[in-house]
């Protein structure tokens, strides 16, 4: 399962050239970041995601209708012939702008009704990895639906959702994407260069590292580059020695490459690059 992480982000005066109108921009009271997507946290749409990206697609979801149908299966051992779909109240809204990639965000239950339509029970809480975004697009097609029924009525026959690859997938980067998956780990080399700034009283650079002698203690290391290269993008900072203060330009990133290295993890778990 994945484990959730949050970045709060402290604001503070933007130092250096700007970059387009539409860059984000993230600051401490040290180090601003702009990046040049427009989004931070946007997984374009339209993606070519490539075979072994489906594969692992296909492999997750495979596993998620295996766990609602083993609920399923519970409740028609208890004598349900009928279900119905009892929403729960979204409490978490880890992501904000879940409506991108996915139509109801959301846990349910599952409760079965018998032939009299008393109830039998009720499954666990679904989907059962809610940090997932993913997981959000495998559900129970119907609000109310028959376990048996004739075959002319297939309206009203359980049946689970049956997404395109393409889209969980889509949906699974963008968990990626708040979770660094993809190792671009921008907030960790602000969090080294905002304490540099804060306490190292003499800086020094020279061929493209800042020097920080103070920075061993708490992280291990002396020095920041002031360039990088991740997976999908790269970094430049840019320091004022004077004001102690600095600019990280962050640029866009190669969604067309990480597309194509999605990997199943077992559960209903993805790893991109």
């Amino acid at each position: 399962m994945y484990k959730f992480m949050f970045s709060f982000l402290i604001l503070a005066t933007a130092l250096g050239p700007t970059l387009s109108s539409e860059a984000v921009t993230a600051t401490s009271n040290r180090v601003t970041i702009k990046f040049a997507d427009p989004k931070e946290y946007y997984v374009p749409d339209g993606l070519v995601w490539g075979a072994k990206s489906v594969a692992a697609a296909n492999e997750a979801m495979d596993f998620e209708k295996k766990e609602i149908l083993h609920e399923i299966q519970h409740l028609k051992e208890a004598g349900a012939v009928e279900l119905k779909k009892i929403p729960l109240s979204n409490e978490f809204l880890y992501y904000k702008d879940w409506e991108t990639y996915v139509s109801k965000y959301g846990q349910y239950k599952i409760m079965g009704l018998d032939e009299n339509g008393n109830s039998v029970g009720y499954s666990q809480y679904l989907p059962s990895d809610y940090v997932n975004l993913a997981t959000f697009l495998i559900t129970l097609r119907q609000d109310s639906c028959y376990l048996e029924t004739p075959q002319s009525d297939v309206t009203t026959k359980c049946s689970l959702t049956n997404p395109k690859p393409e889209k969980y997938l889509r949906a699974a980067l963008r968990t990626g994407l708040d979770h660094d998956m993809l190792g671009n780990n921008i907030y960790w080399i602000r969090t080294q260069l905002n304490y540099c700034l804060n306490h190292e009283s003499k800086l020094q650079i020279r061929n493209n590292v800042l020097s920080c002698p103070g920075n061993r203690k708490p992280f291990s290391t002396s020095s920041i580059k002031l360039k990088g290269q991740f997976l999908t993008r790269s970094y430049t900072i840019q320091v004022n020695v004077s004001k102690k203060k600095a600019l990280m330009i962050v640029s866009k990133r190669d969604f067309k490459k990480v597309a194509k290295t999605a990997v199943f993890q077992g559960s209903d778990v993805i790893r991109f690059g």
